[in-house]
C-alpha cells in the first residue's frame, strides 16, 4: 500500500483546503522591485526572487506604481499569473484640481525614469512639464540638473516622484529648482518609505508642503487609493456572485 502524501503545509495551500478558489494579493506598495539587478557580488535580484514565490503562490497580483524602471511590464516579474500595475495618476489629479492650481504651474520629475507618469499627470491637469537629469555620487548621494532652467524662473511647481526613501533625490532635485528661480515649490509622492524626521531637511531645500498616498502609513498621508483598488477587485467579486447564482 502506498501512502498519500500529506497535504501542503503551505499558506496556498492551507487556504486551497479551507475551500478559496482564488487568491488575489493586493501590495498597494510592492517590495523588493527596487532590485531588479545584483549591484554588488553575492547579491541576490530580491525582484526576480520574490516574483517567482508569489508567481507560485497567488493567481492575481494587484499593485500600484511598481518600480520596473529596468523591467518592461509586471508580468515579467510574476510569469503565469494575472498582474495590475495600477496608476496613482487619477487620484493625484484630482487631489491637485482641489488646490486650484495656477495655470503656469509646471509638474516636475526629478529624472527620465520620471517622464512617463509626469507628462500623463501634466496632460490630464492641461500644464507644462520639465524633466531633471540625475547625476548619481553615490548611494545617498545625487545632483539634480535642467539643462534649461530659464522656463523653470518665477513660476510655481509640483515636484513629484514615484518613490521617496532616503530622500537624496528629492532633495537635490528641490535645491536645483530652487537655485533656478521657481516661486515655489510643493511635492507629492506616491510611496512615502522615508523618516518623518526628513521633512525638515526638505522644507530646506525649498519644499513647502509634501502630501503622499496612502500606500503605506506615513504622517504625510493625504491621498487615499481606496476606490483604485476597490475597482481592480470589483471582477473579483462580480465574477463570485455570478458563479454563484448559476449553481
Amino acid at each position: 500500500m502506498v501512502d498519500a502524501p500529506l497535504p501542503s503545509c503551505s499558506p496556498r495551500g492551507t487556504l486551497r483546503r479551507g475551500g478559496a478558489r482564488r487568491l488575489v494579493l493586493v501590495a498597494p506598495y510592492l517590495g523588493y522591485m527596487r532590485q531588479d539587478a545584483a549591484f554588488y557580488a553575492g547579491e541576490a535580484i530580491s525582484q526576480r526572487a520574490i516574483g517567482d514565490l508569489f508567481a507560485k503562490t497567488v493567481d492575481r497580483v494587484i499593485t500600484v506604481e511598481a518600480h520596473l524602471h529596468r523591467t518592461a511590464t509586471l508580468n515579467h516579474v510574476f510569469p503565469g499569473i494575472e498582474t495590475d500595475n495600477l496608476t496613482a495618476a487619477s487620484v493625484i489629479e484630482s487631489m491637485l484640481r482641489a488646490d486650484t492650481l495656477d495655470p503656469t504651474t509646471l509638474v516636475v520629475g526629478p529624472d527620465t525614469e520620471s517622464r512617463p507618469w509626469v507628462s500623463d499627470l501634466a496632460g490630464r491637469l492641461g500644464l507644462a512639464f520639465a524633466v531633471g537629469e540625475k547625476i548619481r555620487r553615490g548611494d545617498r548621494s545625487v545632483q539634480i540638473v535642467f539643462s534649461d532652467p530659464a522656463p523653470l524662473l518665477q513660476r510655481p511647481v509640483v515636484l513629484v516622484d514615484d518613490i521617496v526613501s532616503s530622500g537624496g533625490t528629492l532633495i537635490g532635485c528641490a535645491e536645483a529648482l530652487a537655485s533656478s528661480g521657481v516661486s515655489s515649490i510643493d511635492a507629492v509622492v506616491i510611496h512615502a518609505l522615508f523618516p518623518p524626521e526628513l521633512l525638515n531637511e526638505f522644507n530646506r531645500a525649498g519644499i513647502r508642503s509634501l502630501r503622499s498616498t496612502n500606500s503605506v502609513p506615513h504622517p504625510t498621508n493625504a491621498i487615499a487609493m481606496d476606490h483604485i483598488l476597490a475597482d481592480a477587485l470589483r471582477r473579483e467579486v462580480v465574477g463570485t456572485s455570478i458563479a454563484e447564482n448559476r449553481v
